[in-house]
């Protein structure tokens, strides 16, 4: 969920208000943030390479709509005139107060598959809008990885020069809902789950890579790998998997 204001009376605005309010968020304030979150803010474009402060005071996808579908991001509170966010996909729910509550109609599942991949080289290319777009229809993968990747597609950078509308937008985040994660289990340090894949693809999770994560697949432990420059991927066969 985002919020377009803070709760805190305070002079400063605070960038916690997920943990104090219980709820899952890309805005956070950290002396230590998680390093491969940092990373993804600084190669998208959110924060500065090298600047300490920014990489404290997270903004996170606030201001970046397409990103916050791409990162399950279901729900907004929001004050002020709203209007845009219809263009976005964003449907009204109800108000309190003056403050307004949508629901993001596009937005991803916590898993979810690709076949094609980006190189990080090529990625790095691209303006910040196809960023996020490419997200949508390609996973980034580090050069040195690519002879880790057969059976899966490269995408053509080139089909990037296109002029995109909200359609388009539209039709690659309806695209990456063909293979999801289906939960059984979510707890803050245990996720169990479900999905069927008609070919080879890599499973997507939108949490930040760490070395303490651990994952089976079909009960044999395996290598989580860093996909999108800091998330989790799993490579998956064509089948079903647990």
């Amino acid at each position: 969920m985002h919020k377009s204001f803070a709760s805190s009376p305070a002079i400063h605005e605070s960038y916690n208000d997920a943990k104090a309010q219980n709820f899952y968020s890309t805005r956070v304030y950290g002396s230590f943030n998680q390093s491969y979150y940092i990373r993804f803010l600084e190669e998208i474009g959110i924060i500065k390479k090298g600047n300490e402060m920014q990489s404290r005071w997270v903004i996170g996808f606030t201001e970046r709509p397409i990103l916050q579908t791409w990162a399950s991001s279901k729900y907004l509170l929001y004050k002020g005139n709203a209007r845009h966010l219809h263009a976005f996909g964003y449907d009204s729910l109800t108000q309190t107060g003056d403050i307004k509550i949508f629901r993001n109609r596009y937005f991803l599942p916590l898993g979810f598959g690709y076949d094609t991949y980006i190189t990080a080289e090529d990625f790095k290319r691209l303006s910040p809008l196809n960023k996020d777009l490419l997200l949508l229809r390609a996973f980034v993968v580090d050069d040195k990885d690519i002879q880790n990747l057969q059976g899966f597609k490269r995408f053509d950078i080139r089909d990037t020069l296109s002029n995109y509308d909200f359609p388009d937008y539209f039709r690659f985040a309806e695209s990456r809902k063909a293979d999801t994660l289906s939960l059984t289990l979510f707890s803050q340090n245990r996720i169990k789950g479900a999905i069927s894949v008609d070919s080879t693809k890599m499973l997507f999770l939108s949490i930040p890579y760490d070395k303490g994560w651990h994952a089976t697949l079909d009960g044999k432990e395996v290598k989580p790998l860093i996909c999108n420059i800091g998330f989790i991927g799993i490579p998956l066969t064509p089948g079903s998997h647990d």
